[in-house]
């Protein structure tokens, strides 16, 4: 929404001072394939919670792993081809 300080376009804070939250579609669902952002091998999702994820992957030997962690800590994971 443009303002009304004179600025042709100006889509400033001042535009309209109402606090919006704006939801992103989130990728993150059970069964996908994250990535910690600090790195290390693919994960699935065995569960998503608003604010934490349920993983499952298997280490190099071929042991099943798991774990909780906070949702901030990962992000999906896109193969580099």
């Amino acid at each position: 929404m443009a303002c009304n300080c004179g600025q042709i376009g100006c889509l400033s804070s001042h535009a309209d001072p109402t606090p919006r939250i704006i939801r992103l579609p989130t990728t993150l669902r059970a069964g996908g394939v994250v990535i910690l952002k600090s790195g290390g091998p693919p994960m699935t999702l065995s569960k998503v919670e608003k604010e934490s994820v349920h993983l499952v992957w298997f280490s190099p030997v071929g042991e099943l792993n798991l774990c909780a962690l906070p949702l901030a800590c990962v992000e999906p994971f896109t193969p580099s081809g």
